[in-house]
């Protein structure tokens, strides 16, 4: 009887695998493909070949996004229960079918929704969750891992995409990846008392083609996104709803293999400005915080050019790429 236990126990656990094996082939075969914004690291497993773990921009939800059962646990400061849990993340594709955030759930969206579905990791403080897909790693051909690795590595930041194939119901497999064509850095970071006050933000071409760049007047072309430190003050960018303005042939710059594009960035101008929303604060220059206890503020500057829509007619359309970049934590320590 024992013996017999254990053979089907065994066989049992073959099926599963050929389930699983089965269910994936037929979501990377018949699922609809998205890609993710992502920065690969910690390339080599040793015991495993080569690989590249993977996170994503989706993977730390902020609380403004949650929803149903999520959202009503987030009132409750004392008690932070999310690790674990399946929660579904309901998303959408902009021009270049890169995915974005529309809210997080952990209620299974309606037919028809085009949403990823992962489990909570960890929460933190009630701001945010991070959630795992089952994708956060890639195998390559061996020899090819730290090659990957150094390409996104770099000091520049570029657009790393993961192309994934997703299920109807949300699952998602790995189809490959594809690399922008466009890196951004933050460079010359002038400092008062510790507070960021202006830098430069350099656009690069690392393609073999001409590419186009958009600079709207006025900093158009680029948002500010707040980062996980400001979040328990609910601070909001002024400029966050702001309407794109119109695009004209002399806003575009067309940029040859290894040429540059600077945005020189004064942060007391008033398109850097912040409110606090609870408190119904006056606009505040990002650069004039100020906070008991001097905490560390952080926050991204992102390059973000218009639609194509919004691009029609130009004469340099088709070479504009309308990838979004953002430079990575900026900043410094808030004054008291």
């Amino acid at each position: 009887m024992r013996k017999l236990l254990m053979i089907c126990a065994a066989v049992l656990q073959v099926l599963l695998l050929a389930f699983i094996g089965g269910q994936r082939e037929y979501v990377l075969r018949t699922g609809r493909t998205i890609y993710l914004r992502t920065v690969p690291f910690d390339p080599r497993d040793m015991f495993r070949g080569d690989y590249v773990r993977l996170r994503y921009e989706i993977s730390s939800i902020e609380k403004k996004y949650f929803r149903d059962g999520l959202a009503e646990e987030a009132k409750d400061t004392t008690s932070h229960r999310y690790r674990g849990r399946p929660v579904y993340v309901v998303l959408k594709v902009d021009d270049s079918n890169l995915a974005n955030v529309v809210y997080v759930t952990d209620k299974k969206p309606a037919r028809g929704k085009l949403y990823i579905r992962g489990r909570a990791n960890y929460d933190y403080d009630s701001s945010y969750i991070n959630v795992l897909y089952g994708i956060e790693a890639y195998f390559v051909e061996q020899g090819k891992g730290g090659q990957l690795q150094n390409m996104v590595s770099r000091s520049e930041r570029t657009a790393f995409d993961m192309g994934v194939a997703l299920g109807s119901s949300g699952i998602a497999v790995l189809k490959g990846y594809r690399c922008g064509p466009i890196t951004i850095k933050a460079e010359n970071l002038e400092r008062k008392e510790g507070v960021l006050q202006s830098c430069k933000l350099i656009l690069t071409n690392i393609s073999d083609r001409p590419v186009a760049v958009v600079d709207l007047p006025g900093y158009g072309s680029l948002k500010l996104e707040m980062g996980d430190f400001f979040l328990h003050r609910k601070l909001c960018w002024t400029k966050e709803n702001a309407t794109v303005k119109q695009v004209e042939d002399k806003d575009v710059h067309i940029l040859k293999p290894n040429q540059n594009y600077e945005f020189n960035i004064d942060f007391n101008d008033p398109y850097w400005s912040v409110i606090e929303t609870e408190k119904g604060t006056k606009p505040i220059s990002i650069n004039d915080l100020k906070s008991a206890g001097g905490i560390m503020s952080f926050f991204s500057l992102v390059y973000e050019p218009p639609s194509q829509e919004q691009c029609k007619g130009l004469k340099d359309a088709d070479l504009i790429w309308h990838g979004r970049l953002s430079s990575g934590r900026l900043g410094g320590r808030i004054r008291d």
